[in-house]
């Protein structure tokens, strides 16, 4: 028998009804099964805990003996404290278990697809030859790259063939979409991109570096997983976009569309529609695989473990000990995994602290008296409101940045309000501190004192460090863990920053650069709410890319997308500039082209503002709660921007005499 009729006999028999009842049938018990195994296996593997194996609490002294004690012993017993008592376990077996639920799911999908002997066949002749490949030392990395990629690759195809059942109907709108995806893997536009995409996430784990602190291999895979993933999804959309409705009017196929007749917003709506499916799919793929290995990165030993949430204790029985909350109040976990736990697998808020109000009367006073001096320098100066205007923005500039200065030798209070509902509670915050002074040497080293309360903290850090005190670099972000304990009853926190004499000059911290973060809620949703995020901003791209490529050729559409792209995306770092880019002289003279430039992006960032003020992949890596509010301020605007454009789209092409044009 040829191959050929093997082929075709093996593909019948995977579109019959008996083969996907009895398969379906046989994955459900072998999964089930397999599940199980994994459980029992990792339950027998480790040492049971009792009571008497867990770690003895260390004698404390009666409650009334600790009250005259020194509140800053008090402030370093309770900074160990845990978040709360729902983010202490994190079980292996509810990870597997999701895992497998996944997996079966995907599985079970492709036999009622059809498909399910096919990717037999070729996951074996795929791993046939991949896997030998990762056990020879020259080509190894290439074999582990093809079987990481040989699962993505399935779940892709699979996901498209979901979606075009789901397209199945004889509307325009969905047919036109079904197109769109059959175009998807034709086009060598789109189908580079999407082979770009499945080798990235496949090969972006093998850098990681194990010898890190697992915090940091966690942070850098979600940062480059996603933000790589994101920023390839986008060109794609772009390129694809464009191309998909430029090229059908250059090549007339769209006569075939516009006979129909299909209206245009049918089209435009149409081809939306099925890049956004595409989108969802490639964005689930990616999301999804970032996921899924975080959580298995979670699972690792942190550093000063062995194996997950246990470390070595020659105190206990069998020498190992679950890391956990103990009888005296104090964490027993080692400092990678809590900062991992704490600071990255969270979603956190931050609060700003409390500045003083300037004070709008002195500042015109400030202005008439900075306008006075000018005109007894040089006479000739004329005073008119541009000028005006210039100086009042630069002299609120300036006071603004002041309120944040400490000067050489002096301290200053900043006050944290509004944090009644964590006095008395467990929880940890994380003070982020930046200090910025003339040019930023990279080399000056600049000493700190800080006082929380009144009472001098940190605690020391070794021998040669003293209590309160702290050597920093300019322009390096630096964290301080700060409990609970140290609230004030009704809910203030205020810290005071010390400036010593021997520092070269005065600091200020940036506008982002003093902040007290705090958890409030789990990674799990902010992560979801985060890839909404990203989805969002790909169905404007791509209602842009449509619009644009109704009425340009492929080439304009694509270069004005990307302007817009990087335009919103950037916008944040226009907004920084600002504050830097002046519009005068020196000697008060004001700079026509500036002042032009200058408008034109403050416009440019009142507009993306919402676009850009999320910075959901930053969100993601730094453990920043993105919230239900933001998601939907997001979806109002950049949605309000997605209608504008198709509606755009519509109009132009309803316009057009696509029977004459020549694409030229």
């Amino acid at each position: 028998m040829k191959f050929s009729e093997l082929w075709q006999r093996l593909d019948l028999l995977q579109k019959t009804l008996r083969f996907k009842i009895i398969a379906t049938v046989a994955v459900l018990v072998v999964s089930i099964g397999t599940y199980a195994g994994i459980v029992i296996s990792m339950n027998s593997a480790l040492p049971e805990q009792t009571q008497s194996e867990q770690a003895a609490p260390e004698t404390e002294a009666p409650e009334s003996d600790r009250i005259g004690r020194d509140t800053t012993e008090l402030l370093e017993q309770r900074l160990e404290a845990r978040i709360a008592a729902a983010q202490q376990e994190r079980p292996i077996e509810v990870v597997v278990a999701a895992v497998f639920v996944v997996a079966t799911l995907f599985i079970l999908a492709a036999i009622w697809l059809g498909l399910a002997i096919t990717y037999l066949g070729l996951a074996l002749l795929a791993a046939g030859i991949a896997f030998p490949m990762s056990l020879i030392p020259g080509v190894s990395g290439l074999g582990k790259l093809a079987l990481g990629v040989i699962p993505l690759v399935f779940i892709l195809v699979t996901m498209l063939e979901l979606a075009r059942l789901l397209l199945g109907a004889s509307h325009p709108v969905f047919a036109i979409a079904r197109n769109l995806l059959n175009e998807a893997v034709r086009m060598k536009i789109s189908l580079v991109f999407i082979v770009i995409l499945l080798i990235l996430l496949a090969f972006i784990p093998s850098v990681l570096n194990e010898e890190q602190p697992l915090r940091y291999r966690v942070q850098q895979w979600m940062q480059y997983g996603a933000g790589f993933g994101y920023m390839i999804l986008a060109l794609m959309t772009v390129f694809f976009c464009a191309a998909s409705v430029a090229f059908e009017q250059r090549d007339k196929i769209i006569w075939q569309t516009a006979t129909k007749p299909v209206p245009a917003w049918a089209y435009i709506g149409g081809k939306w529609v099925g890049v956004m499916i595409l989108n969802a799919i490639l964005l689930l793929v990616v999301s999804g695989g970032v996921f899924l290995f975080t959580k298995y990165l979670e699972l690792q030993p942190a550093q000063g473990e062995v194996a997950y949430h246990r470390v070595v204790d020659q105190s206990v029985e069998g020498g190992i000990r679950n890391t956990s909350i103990m009888e005296d109040g104090r964490d027993s976990r080692t400092l990678d995994r809590r900062l991992l736990e704490d600071q990255v697998l969270v979603a956190r808020v931050g609060r700003e602290p409390l500045l003083e109000v300037i004070d709008d009367e002195r500042l015109e006073q400030a202005v008439e008296r900075r306008l006075a001096q000018m005109k007894s320098n040089d006479p000739s100066v004329e005073i008119n409101e541009d000028l005006r205007s210039a100086l009042r923005q630069d002299l609120r500039r300036e006071a603004e940045t002041l309120r944040r200065a400490v000067r050489l030798g002096e301290a200053r209070i900043f006050t944290f309000a509004g944090l009644e509902e964590f006095v008395g509670s467990d929880i940890d915050f994380t003070l982020r501190y930046q200090i910025q002074a003339g040019s930023n040497d990279p080399s000056a080293l600049y000493r700190l004192g800080f006082r929380v309360n009144g009472q001098l903290w940190p605690p020391p850090m070794g021998e040669r460090q003293q209590a309160g005190v702290r050597q920093v670099g300019l322009k390096v972000t630096q964290l301080m863990r700060i409990p609970s304990a140290a609230l004030s009853g009704d809910g203030l926190l205020q810290v005071e920053v010390f400036n010593f004499p021997e520092n070269p000059q005065t600091f200020v911290f940036p506008p982002d650069g003093l902040e007290l973060l705090y958890p409030a809620g789990g990674y799990e949703l902010n992560f979801t709410r985060i890839c909404t995020v990203l989805l969002i901003k790909l169905g404007f791209i791509a209602a842009v890319a449509i619009a644009m490529a109704t009425f340009v050729s492929f080439p304009v559409a694509v270069v004005v997308t990307l302007c817009v792209l990087f335009a919103t995306e950037s916008a944040g770092y226009m907004a920084q500039s600002l504050d830097s880019f002046a519009t005068t002289t020196p000697e008060g003279n004001i700079l026509p082209l500036q002042m032009i430039a200058k408008g034109v992006t403050e416009v440019v960032v009142w507009m993306t503002g919402p676009y850009v003020s999320l910075r959901p992949i930053e969100s993601l890596s730094d453990g920043r709660l993105l919230g239900w509010r933001d998601l939907l301020q997001t979806v109002a605007v950049i949605g309000i921007w997605t209608v504008v454009a198709l509606a755009s789209g519509t109009l132009v092409f309803r316009q057009r005499e696509l029977g004459i044009y020549s694409g030229h």
